[in-house]
């Protein structure tokens, strides 16, 4: 009959190397909360009160643009994000379309006070 009982060397070795996994997982958990910011030093708060708006695509056309940032502008507005569409300006590898969106900043550009947030969106048909 063969015995199927662990030799208590083994038991201790395995026991010992519990210790040190455990030990070592102690003190990653220890770095790692040693290394994080509390919340209140994250945010710079005076940005957190300034407010934003998101546009629209029919807000971003040529025609419509300036007035709706002149509305905005006057209405304290600092933040306007807006989505930028990947597919749009580069429809082809390498062919860059930028015309409507040069005019989007030019429009930017006429007023200081707002600061645009553009969101990359929508890839184009040969990068998916």
């Amino acid at each position: 009959m063969v015995s199927t009982r662990i030799p208590r060397p083994a038991i201790l070795a395995a026991l010992i190397i519990l210790l040190l996994w455990a030990a070592g997982f102690a003190l990653l958990l220890r770095e790692r909360r040693a290394n994080t910011f509390p919340v209140g030093q994250t945010i710079d708060h005076r940005l957190a009160v300034q407010p934003g708006v998101n546009l629209s695509p029919d807000d971003l056309a040529e025609d419509a643009l300036p007035a709706r940032l002149d509305q905005l502008a006057g209405q304290g507005i600092r933040f306007v994000r807006f989505t930028l569409p990947w597919d749009e300006v580069e429809p082809q590898r390498g062919a860059f379309e930028w015309g409507r969106w040069d005019r989007v900043a030019a429009a930017f550009s006429d007023r200081p006070d707002l600061i645009p947030i553009a969101v990359l969106d929508r890839s184009p048909q040969w990068a998916r």
